[in-house]
């Protein structure tokens, strides 16, 4: 399917839908990601991972660096699944993954078992972080990227706000049996939808070249091994195909370490570790006792506070 880019600048290469289904695979993202903080320390305390609320911020911040520790080993992978077997599948795949990792998370009363659901589920086989990145791009096209940035960005901002405070009211209350449960299926709802937007509004957009290049290789390997008497005469075509392979190679390297790209993912990575500081100390400073120097606030407290702080940005933002 050939996909013809609009003449308009002000409107996206491929329209509005693709990048709203953009938008709702990144809250979906987010949504698992951030929704958990505000109730982490209470879930440990409820499965008896941890002994009271002022001992319970080891397993509370075990649970969300899971997630990242299962996105570290796969994210190159993802790029790589992206380009072979396109955008489309990965996206929705990814977003399957996200939806079976909340449901299955809201099931499990077990550490290791919420640990693992977290690390595979809705880290190592969510691609989304690799995938936003291309999808933005070729959907959007160059003009309308920063645009399409600033929606998708804000989606996820939005649900990074109002995740925890959904998730401390509904918290526990289907029942103490799982606790987790609630908000585990409002992020399954989010994800289930993600994969129904995808899958109607996301178009492939995986570039025709990689695929033609990727076939005419099979072709050209083929034809010499079928051809014995003119292999040695290829061969080197093969290696000169070998060297700019390599050459490729080093200049994405260079490309890496050129300026200020360093710089970059040095501040990316501090700003990261910054944001999730507060995400994770907050809510445990608010549950703490206050023998311990924090101020004793339940689940529906915990959550009431977290959405005037929602609703405080959102008002600054407009």
């Amino acid at each position: 399917m050939c996909l013809r880019p609009r003449a308009s600048a002000r409107v996206p290469t491929l329209g509005w839908k693709p990048v709203i289904a953009i938008g709702w695979a990144n809250a979906a993202h987010f949504y698992s990601l951030c929704s958990i903080f505000s109730y982490a320390g209470f879930l440990a305390v409820d499965c008896g991972w941890a002994a009271d609320a002022d001992t319970a911020g080891f397993v509370a911040g075990l649970l969300p660096t899971a997630v990242l520790c299962g996105r570290l080993f796969t994210s190159i992978l993802w790029g790589h699944a992206a380009d072979r077997c396109g955008r489309r599948p990965s996206m929705i795949a990814s977003m399957v993954a996200v939806t079976l990792g909340n449901v299955c998370f809201g099931l499990t009363t077990s550490l290791p078992a919420a640990l693992a659901v977290r690390f595979l589920l809705i880290g190592a086989l969510n691609g989304w972080v690799t995938l936003m990145g291309l999808c933005v791009l070729e959907c959007a096209g160059e003009a309308m990227q920063p645009v399409v940035w600033s929606y998708v960005f804000a989606t996820g901002s939005v649900v990074a706000l109002l995740g925890p405070a959904i998730g401390g009211w509904t918290y526990a209350a289907l029942g103490p049996r799982f606790p987790a449960l609630p908000p585990s299926l409002v992020g399954g709802a989010i994800g289930a939808t993600a994969v129904a937007v995808n899958v109607a509004w996301l178009p492939e957009t995986k570039p025709r070249a990689a695929s033609s290049s990727a076939s005419a290789a099979t072709a050209s390997s083929s034809a010499i091994r079928a051809a014995s008497p003119a292999a040695a005469a290829s061969s080197s075509t093969l290696r000169a195909a070998s060297t700019s392979f390599s050459a490729a190679a080093a200049s994405s390297s260079a490309v890496l370490c050129s300026h200020p790209l360093p710089l970059v993912m040095v501040l990316r990575a501090a700003h990261g570790c910054a944001l999730f500081a507060a995400f994770d100390l907050v809510p445990l400073w608010c549950m703490a006792s206050r023998y311990a120097g924090g101020l004793a606030l339940t689940e529906e407290q915990l959550g009431t506070s977290l959405a005037a702080g929602a609703e405080g940005e959102c008002d600054d933002g407009l």
